[in-house]
């Protein structure tokens, strides 16, 4: 369901050649300009989030939990330490 309007600016050439290729698959400038920008930005970003999480959960991305206590200590301690000098 499209709910949001975005109204954008192009010299006559930049419609001709947008009007031509919605006009050469079948689709409206406005469906075109739709999958355009899907192609773009939506997709790329979708994969890009998978891809971080699939190197966040991948084996180079693996840590001892063993040291997790030693190491929350640590945090715990440099945090603090940035609390007091303020």
């Amino acid at each position: 369901m499209l709910t949001r309007r975005l109204e954008i600016l192009l010299n006559p050439d930049e419609y001709k050649e947008i009007q031509r290729e919605a006009k050469e698959k079948g689709e409206s400038v406005g469906q075109l300009v739709r999958d355009l920008l899907r192609e773009k930005m939506v997709k790329p970003r979708k994969k890009t989030a998978i891809e971080a999480f699939q190197r966040l959960y991948s084996k180079e991305m693996e840590i001892d939990v063993s040291s997790w206590a030693e190491e929350k200590k640590k945090i715990t301690k440099t945090r603090i330490k940035e609390i007091e000098a303020h």
